[in-house]
């Protein structure tokens, strides 16, 4: 009777929750490019578990403190699940009310958004003067090299988009 019990709350968290990491069985492919003056570049793609965490960690250019903003990997787009901040007051520039929690985690403060986001993809201007890198499960895969900067990164799982 238990076993049957657990079963159903499984499926039932399943429905409820479609987007949960945990279901990361099949695999999509990560596209990592660079536009810039009117180029488009593939830096790199790699074959990924659906729900693997992507890290986009960069120094905040007004702060310059630490932020990184988490998504999980799905066929189709990216979740945003949680920003980290360096300190509260670039959290609190970011947004002065979250929805979500914002809370201290080692060194960061991070809000968890009370809805995750869903993009089809990631898109950002790599910055002149602060750092910036894409980590895979905490592990960096890409710093922009020196000739990269003022470029549009774009992150993508769907390579025909």
């Amino acid at each position: 009777m238990g076993r049957i019990l657990l079963t159903i709350l499984f499926i039932l968290l399943f429905l409820i929750y479609p987007d949960c990491p945990c279901q990361g069985t099949e695999h999509t492919l990560l596209v990592v490019e660079i536009q810039a003056g009117g180029k488009k570049e593939e830096v790199f793609h790699l074959q990924v578990k659906e729900g693997t965490t992507l890290t986009l960690a960069y120094t905040h250019s007004m702060f310059l403190t630490q932020q990184k903003e988490f998504y999980t990997i799905r066929a189709g787009g990216l979740i945003l699940r949680e920003i980290g901040f360096g300190n509260l007051e670039a959290a609190n520039y970011y947004d002065p009310n979250p929805r979500g929690l914002i809370h201290p985690e080692g060194s960061l403060w991070k809000i968890n958004p009370s809805c995750p986001v869903r993009i089809p993809a990631l898109r950002m201007r790599i910055p002149y003067t602060v750092n910036l890198s894409l980590m895979i499960n905490h592990s960096i895969v890409w710093i922009p090299k020196d000739e990269d900067r003022g470029a549009l990164l774009i992150v993508r799982t769907n390579p025909d988009r």
